[in-house]
């Protein structure tokens, strides 16, 4: 599996089941963000919030299937599971809502939290269950800021975490540098790598690893 971080909470994930398959999460406007994204053929996109800065489908390349709710949904054999939650602490008022996707594929369990702004309630956290890979938002503003991502982080429990959603050159919005994040977490250094390549036999043992991807 092969995963790119394209800013904001753009997640393109390539992987394969009897077919390749290319998932590509939150792909945002660039009249809304000041980033250009990027026009990658995808399988299926995964659509958190309907807001432009996640849902720009027109970007897109192919054929995909279209996700944007809650609920189950198979692509080429990749299990997709919607939990609804918001896009910020007041229950949508300000924001709307937002879906989280649990994403089954290659063996693992990844979990993209899209443009989530607020702490998770025991029974998200127990739908979410046990989770390989994390995408979490961390800048604040329109999501969750460092210190209730890390704490959803530690009620999750993954094996890996990506942080999304922080300041990088360029965007319009005015959103919490990664280094605060990096340094509540643990992580001295970190130097951003451009792609993850992962397998299962890959992933961490008890200690969660942090990733820090580069805006590709």
């Amino acid at each position: 599996m092969n995963i790119t971080w394209h800013g904001q909470g753009m997640i393109k994930i390539i992987g394969k089941t009897d077919l390749p398959v290319t998932i590509v999460v939150d792909p945002f406007s660039e009249r809304e963000t000041g980033l250009r994204p990027p026009r990658p053929e995808a399988d299926a996109i995964l659509i958190s919030s309907d807001r432009p800065e996640s849902a720009n489908i027109d970007t897109i390349q192919g054929q995909p299937v279209i996700i944007n709710s809650a609920g189950e949904y198979d692509v080429k054999g990749v299990t997709v599971r919607g939990i609804p939650s918001y896009h910020d602490a007041e229950q949508g008022k300000k924001y709307g809502d937002n879906t989280i996707f649990l994403i089954q594929f290659e063996g693992m369990s990844l979990c993209h939290l899209g443009c989530l702004g607020h702490a998770l309630s025991e029974r998200q956290i127990d739908d979410i269950g046990d989770c390989d890979v994390l995408f979490v938002p961390i800048g604040g503003d329109r999501t969750m800021d460092t210190k209730t991502a890390i704490e959803v982080i530690n009620k999750i429990e993954p094996r890996m975490v990506v942080p999304t959603h922080y300041a990088i050159p360029k965007l319009k919005y005015k959103l919490a540098p990664v280094g605060a994040f990096l340094k509540e977490m643990g992580v001295a250094q970190a130097a951003p790598e451009p792609r993850l390549k992962l397998k299962k036999s890959d992933l961490p043992g008890e200690e969660t690893r942090v990733v820090l991807l580069a805006k590709e």
